[in-house]
């Protein structure tokens, strides 16, 4: 299951979206603790169920990544208090919007960690942090505009990381900062590349589905989720 948590959702949707999933539904509301005989009852332990905020908010396509941007700087200018400019700086920049998305997910993150517990965190419930996967989004140069991932991976580094100087975030300090590496916050990437077979010969839809499995099974990474467990492309952050 592939979730995208609306943009605009509070804390209390995104927790009862988690309780809904870990415990099930009377039909109006989720379930709190594990309960016999639930009228909707919750998700299969065994289905993965992976998280983005919204969808694709760095995609200028979308009025929703204009609206990102928008909120970034009214943060900024509200006293910063995301350290979506960990320097300190009051001007949002390129870096600022990306930040936020960061910072989104890593919220979602640490409420459904909150209701579904240590152990089913990244085993099933998987946080992702989404973004354009080409144009060199992970390159390593701070400066360069299409760095969106390597800022991103750099703010949550260093603002909710181990070595981060912050104890609480947010306004009034109103969330307790756990200070882990990315990997508790983050099962991995999922980079927004795109597959297609045009012009293919296939003699049937279900022949196109297998010529497509073939092509991704043999294409770059960055057509699949990079799992922050495991990948080196991105041990440097984890």
């Amino acid at each position: 299951v592939f979730l995208n948590v609306p943009m605009y959702a509070s804390d209390q949707y995104v927790t009862k979206l988690a309780q809904t999933l870990r415990y099930g539904s009377d039909g109006v509301n989720p379930y709190t603790a594990p309960t016999a005989n639930p009228v909707y009852p919750p998700i299969r332990t065994d289905v993965p169920v992976y998280i983005e905020w919204s969808n694709e908010v760095w995609n200028y396509a979308y009025a929703s990544t204009q609206w990102n941007f928008n909120d970034a700087a009214a943060e900024l200018a509200a006293g910063n208090p995301w350290r979506l400019s960990p320097a300190g700086g009051g001007a949002v920049n390129w870096t600022t919007p990306h930040n936020r998305i960061m910072e989104k997910i890593i919220r979602i993150s640490l409420i459904f960690r909150s209701v579904v517990g240590d152990s089913a965190m990244m085993a099933q419930y998987r946080p992702v942090y989404a973004l354009q996967g080409g144009y060199g989004s992970f390159q390593t140069n701070p400066v360069d505009v299409w760095t969106p991932g390597y800022a991103a991976l750099t703010y949550a580094n260093t603002v909710w990381g181990p070595g981060s100087p912050y104890a609480t975030l947010g306004p009034a300090g109103a969330v307790i900062n756990p200070r882990q590496p990315p990997a508790y916050y983050l099962w991995g990437i999922s980079p927004a590349n795109y597959a297609g077979r045009p012009g293919s010969s296939a003699a049937s839809v279900d022949a196109w589905y297998v010529s497509l499995a073939a092509e991704l099974a043999t294409t770059d990474s960055m057509m699949k989720f990079w799992n922050a467990a495991s990948s080196s492309t991105l041990s440097e952050w984890m």
